[in-house]
Order: C-alpha cells, then structure tokens, then sequence
C-alpha cells in the first residue's frame, strides 16, 4: 500500500520509532526529496526565511535549522543551494533553487502537467548526532517536521517521491 496523504505520513513518521520499518518498508533514507511546485523563487525565499526564523520561534517548525554559510552556492549571485543544519542534530537540510532531474525525466512526478520548480533534500550527514536516534530515526523526525510545516502554511504543492510514503499536498490554484 502506498501512502499519499501528507497528515497520515507526518503521522506514520511520528509514531514509527523501528528503524528496520522506516528504512526497509517505508523507504526512508538518505537523500529524502521534497518536490515543491510553483514560483520557485518566491517559494525558496519563503522557506529559507521561516528555516532562519526557527531559531527563535517554534511556530512552523518544531526544529531550529541553523544556516551554514560555508555551505551556499550562488549562481548570478543569487543563492542556488543553501545548507541548513537540524538542531538537536544528525540531519543536514539542502534547498535547491533548482529542479532534481532524477524526478523530471518522466511524467509521473508532475503535477497539473508541470514539473517541481526546486526541491528539499534531507541528509544524515551531521557529526552532531541526535541522542537516542539513529540516522533513518532522525530522517524521519525531520520529514514530519517538514510536513507539518508545508499543512500549517497550507499554501505549497508538493510530493514527496520516496518508495511506499509518496506523499502529496496539492493546492488548486
């Protein structure tokens, strides 16, 4: 069974703690992709404002994502791809102001005939790690906390492609 209701994957991912189930049956590793469709631009700023806002308030996000200003590549000097590390720890959050072309060589990602105009990866890459949680226990901490995130704005298309959690949120427009 495929899962695409975004509220029942935030809800899967909260109450799954097996690491062996989050990896094996619902695919949740490395390189976790969140395809976000729309104005790309305006939607990158958006999101990398309420990331930098997440150190002092707790509104949108349950984690803080600290910026890592080594970590950005411009193109045009504007910011392509920044880097976000997750507080308490393990995941590092890239967002691309580009599209992954993994998910646009066909037409089975797309939404309304439109491909994803820039996309979230989610990483276990921290030295830093969360206490308690493994790698797949903190991917899935912050997948949740991502998709609850994009339910509160309420404001985001998006899919996330990943094996048997292939959730979506689709705003008509």
């Amino acid at each position: 069974m495929i899962i695409t209701n975004l509220a029942e994957c935030v809800n899967i991912l909260k109450t799954t703690s097996d690491s062996e189930k989050l990896k094996n049956e619902l695919g949740n590793t490395d390189n976790w992709p969140i395809l976000f469709f729309g104005d790309g631009n305006k939607i990158v700023d958006e999101i990398t404002t309420d990331m930098e806002k997440s150190k002092e308030s707790h509104d949108l996000f349950s984690g803080a994502y600290i910026l890592m200003p080594d970590h950005i590549t411009y193109d045009s000097n504007r910011p392509v791809r920044k880097f976000y590390s997750y507080e308490p720890g393990t995941v590092t959050v890239q967002v691309h102001r580009i599209t992954d072309t993994l998910y646009t060589q066909s037409n089975e990602h797309q939404v309304n005939g439109k491909h994803h105009s820039l996309f979230v990866s989610l990483h276990p890459y921290q030295e830093k790690k969360i206490e308690g949680l493994d790698d797949f226990q903190a991917i899935a901490q912050v997948v949740a906390d991502f998709g609850e995130y994009i339910l509160k704005k309420g404001v985001y298309t998006i899919k996330m492609p990943k094996t048997r959690l292939q959730a979506h949120h689709i705003i008509d427009n």
